[in-house]
């Protein structure tokens, strides 16, 4: 018998489209421009420009701070995706390699079978005259018993002529089951 593993073709991975970088920058300008012009909406607010700054400053660093978490998560998890990758990959080919060597195995087994008949032969024919010795030494051994049974029943020793006439039944129900 053969093994395989069926390997399934993995998932289709649908390409990201490429992102319009002029595009993006024209909007993220439009976006703070807008943003620049409601935090100074009166004159007064240029005086409080610095601490605008500031704030801004730390918002960005802020969200920068996020995207570098975020993109080191992701990095994580994609590294540890391909760890596991790696390792099952590592662990399908032992499982393969095992497998291998189970099948040459059992292709000795089954040459062992085919070498094993005539033994099971020989051994069942064995048992078959080791039984017929013990029971012909048991047919020889009738008369003795039965003489001894008789020397029992004039000595009025019954119960041991009892025992000894049970033993010869029994092994008259043997002889016949066989």
């Amino acid at each position: 018998r053969k093994y395989s593993v069926k390997s399934k073709s993995p998932p289709e991975v649908k390409p990201i489209p490429p992102m319009d970088y002029e595009q993006a920058s024209v909007d993220s300008f439009d976006s703070a421009s807008r943003a620049v012009a409601e935090m100074l909406t009166k004159p007064e607010h240029l005086d409080s420009l610095d601490q605008i700054r500031m704030k801004v400053a730390r918002k960005k660093a802020t969200v920068e701070s996020q995207l570098r978490n975020a993109v080191q998560t992701q990095l994580d998890g994609v590294q540890n995706g391909l760890d596991l990758l790696k390792d099952s990959t590592l662990t399908v080919k032992d499982i393969k390699e095992s497998m291998l060597q189970v099948e040459a195995v059992y292709k000795q087994c089954e040459e062992l079978s085919d070498v094993m008949g005539p033994i099971k032969e020989v051994n069942r024919r064995f048992q078959q005259l080791r039984i017929t010795n013990t029971h012909i030494n048991n047919i020889f051994g009738v008369p003795h018993v039965v003489s001894e049974i008789r020397t029992l029943l004039e000595e009025r020793n019954l119960l041991y002529a009892h025992q000894l006439l049970a033993e010869l039944e029994h092994t008259r129900d043997e002889l016949l089951v066989q």
